[in-house]
């Protein structure tokens, strides 16, 4: 396995519950889309500031958030907080080297896992580290490209 750039590793001693990103630093911006559907069809997707991810009112639809980029912890906490979503769960969103799991809390299911992809240029596997969360009327994914090649 190869590391590239520098990676940033959660210190030993750290409290349960504390959001530190794991992974390749980076500064770029995170990107976040909405889609909305229901039974009467799809709106989106279309780009939003992270501020606007938050439960949305309307019943009866689904709103799907895609967040590409998991380096900016303070608006990981400010989305747990918008979905009461459990600490040690956004702690495992910026923990790009989480193991995949699967949780089932009351009022949602979180799931961990890497999605693999081929690299034509490098001719290598990449490994990115998503996250997604199922909630009533909601869908979060999380995804943050890993920078270890496989």
């Amino acid at each position: 396995m190869t590391h590239f750039g520098k990676y940033r590793r959660k210190p030993v001693g750290a409290s349960p519950g504390t959001v530190m990103y794991v992974g390749e630093e980076r500064s770029d911006p995170i990107v976040v889309t909405h889609i909305t559907y229901d039974a009467g069809g799809v709106v989106g997707p279309t780009r939003v500031p992270a501020a606007d991810v938050k439960p949305t009112t309307t019943s009866g639809g689904v709103s799907w958030f895609t967040i590409d980029g998991v380096h900016d912890t303070e608006m990981l906490r400010r989305i747990g907080e918008n979905f009461q979503l459990h600490p040690l769960v956004v702690e495992d969103i910026a923990n790009t080297a989480q193991r995949p799991k699967i949780e089932d809390f009351d009022s949602y299911i979180f799931v961990a896992m890497k999605m693999i992809t081929f690299d034509n240029e490098t001719k290598e596997l990449v490994a990115e580290h998503v996250s997604i969360i199922f909630g009533e009327g909601f869908v979060l994914a999380f995804l943050e490209l890993s920078l270890i090649h496989i």
